[in-house]
């Protein structure tokens, strides 16, 4: 290896980043077209601006990524300037060499003196990444609570396949509750929408901020889907939702559940939804999220499973960014 130059790159690469991408994570050439047009428009076409990516070049050839989404939070009125560790590699060649290291540590030191980010976020794999982030000094701040509801408990015992026969069946008996949780909602309806109505979150916590042309461009890049339940005709809740697999079986992820106006319908609200989803072919339903009322409504805790919030602050004026009670994060953020 000749001396390693690692410096900001851009659309310039573009096929480059996503070659790199492919030969770290072992994809096949069938999947080149998908990825490219996915990485466009999530890197290059977000509203919010594009990407900070940053490349580790070995004698003039690409071979170490990491990209950083631009990303909108609020807190107090107070308007955070946030962007999200997200896709990163090092091609196979490559590996074992510290490259990843090296790219982060200049990404941090260009973006403090050459932006005005307040901080960077990231929802690293605990088993692969997270270690070589706390190591650079990045802060943990908790672990969302990872909650699953059995939907089709034959699918959801392949899926977990190397568990022990004992959890398995805990799983399909949380699948009674749910028979028995969910009822009277007869009065509500679930319709496919095309947008979705930009909600003000709580002024106390830091929280996303999204608005309809952020949201379509989330799903035209991520595939999401947005229904709204109705309660006699009257649009009473948005539910976001991804689809996702897992060793061949089709899950769903609930990205975001969010009522308007009244907050005492939730429960039926979400229950209504649930019967809604059940009804299609997915294994079980996933959500982050430590509210009681999902447990209330059948579901159950995934503790092996464990996914850590993580922050670097940049801008030394606002250490509170450090505060795990002030975050409200969830599936809608993770990139």
């Amino acid at each position: 290896m000749s001396e390693l130059i690692i410096r900001p790159t851009d659309k310039t690469t573009i096929e480059k980043q996503v070659r790199v991408y492919m030969d770290a994570f072992r994809h096949n050439e069938e999947q080149y077209d998908v990825l490219y047009s996915k990485w466009e428009k999530k890197h290059f076409k977000n509203p919010n601006g594009e990407s900070y990516i940053f490349g580790a070049f070995d004698d003039g050839e690409l071979v170490g990524i990491n990209c950083f989404l631009q990303m909108r939070y609020i807190y107090q009125n107070d308007e955070i300037k946030v962007l999200q560790s997200c896709e990163s590699g090092v091609v196979k060649s490559h590996q074992r060499q510290g490259i990843w290291g090296k790219i982060m540590i200049f990404a941090e030191e260009y973006l403090m003196k050459n932006t005005d980010i307040d901080v960077i976020i990231g929802f690293p794999n605990y088993k692969n990444s997270y270690p070589g982030f706390i190591k650079m000094g990045w802060k943990s701040l908790f672990n969302e609570k990872n909650l699953i509801l059995v939907n089709n408990g034959n699918k959801v015992m392949e899926m977990l396949s190397g568990k022990h026969w004992w959890t398995r069946i805990g799983y399909v008996f949380e699948l009674q509750r749910l028979l028995i949780g969910i009822r009277n909602t007869t009065e509500y309806s679930i319709v496919r929408a095309n947008g979705i109505r930009p909600k003000k979150e709580k002024k106390d916590m830091i929280s996303l901020q999204y608005d309809r042309q952020w949201m379509n461009w989330k799903k035209d890049y991520a595939g999401i889907d947005i229904y709204e339940i109705k309660r006699k005709e009257k649009t009473v809740a948005y539910a976001i939702t991804e689809e996702d697999k897992m060793n061949d079986s089709k899950y769903i992820k609930i990205l975001k559940f969010s009522v308007i106006g009244n907050q005492k319908i939730k429960e039926a609200a979400l229950a209504a939804f649930l019967k809604f989803t059940r009804k299609q072919d997915y294994s079980l339903i996933r959500v982050w999220d430590d509210e009681e009322i999902y447990i209330k409504l059948g579901f159950v805790e995934m503790k092996r499973h464990v996914n850590p919030f993580i922050v670097n602050v940049l801008n030394e004026q606002k250490l509170y960014l450090e505060n795990e009670k002030l975050w409200n994060v969830g599936f809608l953020d993770l990139d």
